[in-house]
């Protein structure tokens, strides 16, 4: 009879992570209330049974019943995805501590047991401990060893799904204890990720809500120097005699319905030729005066630069000559 129940319970449960219905929806906690339920009676079944005892060992358990060591990881898993529709965040962020709390206290009872039993990895024991990597590149690591084996897990059991060869004691139970393995891993992850929400949740301040105040008592309690909406309703706008008694601004439907759609900058209100036609009006730029000055020829004299002349001509008259006479080209005494 648990068989079957705890058979149903799980085939819920695979129903309400694939749902697409969200979450939050009234149609999904209803069903995930009704297979807490049920995975709650199957506890109380077990423990009324004594299915399992710190004094036996692994080997001591039979393969029918290991997958009960399973029921507490379920039911962490299913409470974590309940939600509370109330107004009253105080009262939320109560119901939620109160499902952390519980989620909380399953995994450390699953993870104390497998530990009792002696099938839990060192390295799933110290992260649950807390004992893991402390930089962030060992916890990214860390994180990628613990994805590559529940990945590797995730495939025996598809493997084994899929490929039943015998329902003989020895493969029921290689196939539970794969299925333990995979919730130790999941299961320690989680428990990590609750106390950050409740370590979150707890430093948060308490402000409960502040019920609005009735329209007579905010009436009665504020006095003339008030902010308020209704201040023409405070005192009149003109006194009898014409003379203004506060602030105040005359507008127009039209104006307002002409802003709805404007830009949030403001805009230019005249073109650039007008503004100048504006300023000149003013006087602001300068206008008449005399005649412009004549600009300045620069004459370069020559007989400055005479001696330069010379000597740039002395230059070239050597350098011709150089050219028409070659070296070694001159008196010979008379040799041919």
């Amino acid at each position: 009879m648990i068989s079957a129940q705890f058979s149903s319970a799980l085939q819920q449960a695979s129903l309400l992570h694939s749902s697409p219905l969200s979450s939050s929806s009234q149609e999904f906690q209803s069903s995930l209330a009704q297979t807490l339920a049920s995975l709650d009676n199957i506890k109380l079944q077990i423990l009324s049974l004594a299915l399992f005892s710190a004094n036996e060992t692994f080997d001591d358990i039979s393969s029918s019943d290991l997958k009960y060591l399973l029921v507490s990881p379920y039911i962490a898993d299913l409470v974590l995805l309940k939600t509370h529709p109330l107004t009253n965040p105080l009262e939320a962020r109560q119901f939620r501590i109160h499902d952390l709390n519980r989620a909380k206290a399953e995994i450390e009872e699953f993870i104390r047991m497998v530990e009792n039993y002696e099938i839990v990895r060192k390295v799933d024991l110290e992260y649950f401990e807390g004992k893991g990597g402390k930089s962030g590149e060992e916890k990214r690591n860390q994180k990628i060893a613990r994805f590559k084996y529940e990945k590797e897990l995730k495939n025996k059991l598809e493997y084994l799904k899929n490929n039943p060869t015998s329902a003989d004691d020895d493969v029921v139970r290689e196939t539970t204890l794969l299925e333990i393995h995979l919730q130790i891993s999941k299961s320690v992850e989680s428990y990590q990720f609750i106390k950050s929400e409740l370590d979150l949740l707890s430093s948060a301040p308490i402000q409960p809500p502040q019920p609005p105040p009735s329209q007579e008592q905010s009436t009665s309690t504020s006095s003339p120097t008030d902010y308020t909406e209704r201040l023409e309703l405070q005192q009149p706008l003109l006194s009898p005699s014409g003379v203004p008694l506060r602030p105040f601004t005359l507008t127009s439907r039209t104006a307002i319905a002409d802003g709805v759609f404007k830009p949030h900058w403001n805009l230019p209100t005249m073109t650039i030729d007008e503004y100048l036609a504006l300023e000149m009006e003013r006087g602001n730029f300068l206008q008449g005066g005399g005649e412009m000055p004549e600009k300045k020829i620069v004459e370069f004299d020559g007989n400055e630069n005479e001696e330069e002349e010379m000597e740039r001509k002395k230059k070239m008259d050597w350098d011709e000559f150089t050219d028409a006479n070659k070296r070694g080209s001159g008196n010979r005494f008379n040799k041919s």
